[in-house]
């Protein structure tokens, strides 16, 4: 996925408009649309990144998230992402909780992704592209986006994200093109062996609960619980916990 972006918000003016997801996504096509050579994908991103950018401007950071969290049902949980799907373009808002972190993933090009980190910091590590998607991922990069920064990705780029942070990140991931269609080519890798599989959401958070365990990042593993509770069974198995349980009744 062509991912991009990110720009601070921190000191942005209100405007006198209001942010609609509506309208942001007509004008972000559009914008591409008028790019000076539509067909090219990267020509499209940098239509869209200025757009965006001139967004980022317009409205203020509190406007921007409490249009984002009016857009998710009250009962969804961090898995919920998509808050707006067309063929031409596919919006995500990402909440990931405190310390959270992500195994290596990758998703097929799409013309465009701009993600935009709304308010605490969150961790892109990159890894080399590769042909060979058997191959194990080798880090090449790690940066930090900080709140509203923009940072590019490339297409076919392998990556993981982390919240460094102790209060949940927000994050606006923008993807040119329906991102539901090419949900059956996405990977991702084991944490451990480090293996290629399948992309699903629940094969996603068991990794990465078994990355936090063996980092011992239990902050992360506790907030990650809170987001999602059915999720305590999973990280009490990986954390052993369950076992731990069942041998102090045996005794």
């Amino acid at each position: 996925v062509r991912l991009a972006y990110c720009y601070n918000i921190q000191s942005l003016v209100r405007s006198k408009t209001s942010f609609s997801i509506d309208t942001f996504a007509k004008e972000m096509k559009a914008a591409a649309a008028a790019s000076p050579d539509p067909s090219d994908a990267a020509s499209r991103q940098a239509a869209a990144t200025s757009y965006f950018r001139s967004t980022l401007e317009k409205f203020s950071i509190e406007e921007i998230l409490t249009v984002l969290k009016g857009s998710v049902p009250p009962d969804a949980n961090v898995g919920e992402m998509i808050v707006h799907s067309s063929d031409q373009l596919t919006i995500l808002y990402a909440r990931l909780p405190p310390k959270f972190m992500t195994l290596f993933m990758i998703t097929p090009s799409s013309p465009a992704s701009l993600p935009s980190s709304a308010r605490s910091k969150t961790r892109s590590i990159p890894s080399s592209r590769k042909k060979n998607k058997d191959s194990p991922p080798k880090m090449e990069r790690e940066f930090v986006i900080k709140p509203g920064e923009i940072a590019e990705l490339a297409p076919d780029v392998i990556h993981s994200i982390a919240n460094p942070s102790d209060s949940p990140s927000h994050s606006l991931h923008v993807y040119g093109g329906d991102f539901r269609s090419v949900m059956s080519e996405r990977t991702l890798w084991t944490s451990e062996e480090l293996k290629v599989m399948s992309f699903s959401f629940p094969g996603l958070m068991k990794e990465s609960c078994i990355r936090m365990n063996k980092a011992g990042n239990e902050r992360g593993l506790d907030a990650t619980a809170k987001a999602i509770p059915a999720l305590q069974p999973l990280i009490d198995s990986i954390c052993g916990k369950t076992e731990q349980a069942s041998a102090s009744m045996a005794q």
